[in-house]
This record gives C-alpha cells, sequence and structure tokens, in this order.
C-alpha cells in the first residue's frame, strides 16, 4: 500500500477561461506556463526534481516537495507571478489568477494524486470568497487565498507579502467552511466581506400584540376567536366576520 506523503500544494486557475478565444486559450496557457517555470527558477524550487505539475485545463496543480520552504511559494514565488502579470502588454490576452497555497498529506499514485487537503485546496480557489474577491478588484491581478496556519506562519510578521493586505474570511465551501486569509495582488482597496441580504422587518399588520382570551379578539377590521398564538401575529378560525359601523 501507497503511503501518503507531505507536500505543499499550489492551485492556480484563470479567471473566466471561457470567454477567451480558442487562439487566445493557446496562448494564455503557454504564458502561464512560462510564468510559472520563472517563478519556480526565481524561487530556487527545482522544477524537475521537487514539482509534480499536473495541467488542469484552465490552470496549473503543483506539488511542491515537503523539503521545500512552504515560505518560498509565498514569496517570491507569488510576487514573481504577479511582476509578470503586470508587465503584460496590453493587446496580451488578459490573465487574472485566483491562486491557493495550501499544504497536506496526499497519496500519489500512477494516476495522480489524492487526499483530503487537495481537495480542500481545490475547494478553496473555488469559493465564491476568493471568487468575489478577484471579481470586485478591478486592477486586481491575483487573488491569493491562505489557510490559517500558513498565514500565521509564513505570512504573518514577514515584509513580503504585506500581511496587513490580507483578509481573514470564513470560506463556504463544498468541503465545509473553514479560516483563511484572502489578498489581491495589483489592488488599492483590498476584498471587503459581501453583505448577506438583509432580513425583511417584520409586518408590523401583523405582528400587533393580542392577549390571549376565547371570546372574540379583534385586530384591523377581522374579527374572531383567538385559537393559537404564534411569533409574529395570530392564527384565526375560519370563522371570520367584519365589523360593520354598527357594531
Amino acid at each position: 500500500m501507497v503511503e501518503p506523503r507531505h507536500f505543499s500544494i499550489v492551485v492556480i486557475d484563470i479567471e473566466r477561461s471561457g470567454d477567451h478565444t480558442d487562439p487566445e486559450k493557446k496562448q494564455v496557457r503557454e504564458d502561464l506556463y512560462k510564468i510559472v517555470e520563472g517563478a519556480l527558477l526565481e524561487s530556487e524550487i527545482a522544477a524537475t526534481t521537487a514539482v509534480t505539475p499536473e495541467d488542469r485545463g484552465d490552470g496549473i496543480y503543483l506539488l511542491v516537495a515537503a523539503d521545500v520552504p512552504i515560505r518560498r511559494l509565498i514569496h517570491p514565488f507569488v510576487s514573481v507571478i504577479d511582476a509578470a502579470l503586470s508587465q503584460r502588454r496590453v493587446g496580451d490576452p488578459k490573465i487574472r489568477l485566483r491562486l491557493v497555497v495550501h499544504h497536506g498529506e496526499l497519496t500519489i499514485d500512477a494516476n495522480g494524486s489524492s487526499g483530503a487537503a487537495a481537495d480542500r485546496a481545490f475547494a478553496m480557489v473555488d469559493s465564491a470568497q476568493l471568487r468575489d474577491a478577484l471579481t470586485d478588484a478591478r486592477l486586481g491581478r491575483v487573488a491569493v487565498v491562505v489557510p490559517d496556519d500558513v498565514y500565521q506562519s509564513v505570512v504573518r510578521g514577514y515584509p513580503e507579502p504585506d500581511p496587513t493586505a490580507f483578509r481573514m474570511r470564513l470560506l463556504d465551501t463544498k468541503r465545509g467552511s473553514f479560516k483563511c486569509w484572502i489578498t489581491v495582488t495589483g489592488s488599492p482597496e483590498q476584498p471587503a466581506g459581501r453583505n448577506r441580504a438583509a432580513k425583511p422587518e417584520p409586518d408590523e399588520t401583523m405582528s400587533t400584540p393580542v392577549p390571549f382570551n376565547p371570546q372574540l379578539n379583534t385586530i384591523g377590521e377581522v374579527t374572531g376567536p383567538v385559537v393559537h398564538t404564534v411569533t409574529g401575529g395570530l392564527r384565526f378560525t375560519n370563522k371570520r366576520e367584519r365589523r360593520s359601523d354598527h357594531d
């Protein structure tokens, strides 16, 4: 039986890749691979021996050997990718990325990798909060998300990337909810949490307090015996009668 091993996990996803034409997709993929290879080189990570890449069509999935400090994947790796995107020419197809740096135990076999840590990394990159962060950042280039333990150990306290630019979020994913930190490079403003839909104000016409009375009670123009009290209103029997001016 193959034993699981510890890896650093990087998932890179291209925003709105389906909007590109086929020629643009080809160029974007080629450009992204060149950018990632350059970032690994500058981070002193040996791509041929320390990294297992898997193509994802609209992105790249990297497993990095545990003996490579995960700090290098935060800086300079992410920083080099961001710098390369900032230097793209006006006529080049637009590339904006969602990027996860995670870690955990994975099993490697002839068909690839598997494990809960990889499942969580893909859930993070696909989370609504990360998508919204990049969508809302008009000038943003890379929306980066890391789990809390990575932020606390290799982001917080270091000068690059600026740890104060990260925002803590509780990601809601198909793998559950968990605490992460998000930043968007190139954006003058960092992601704000989306407000949940406001709860509707209670209907005042149905929340008038009425004392229990087996006799008739009246609310507005409706009269009837109170048979049950409920939060926010009353329930009447089907026997209703309207008050007339003669009552």
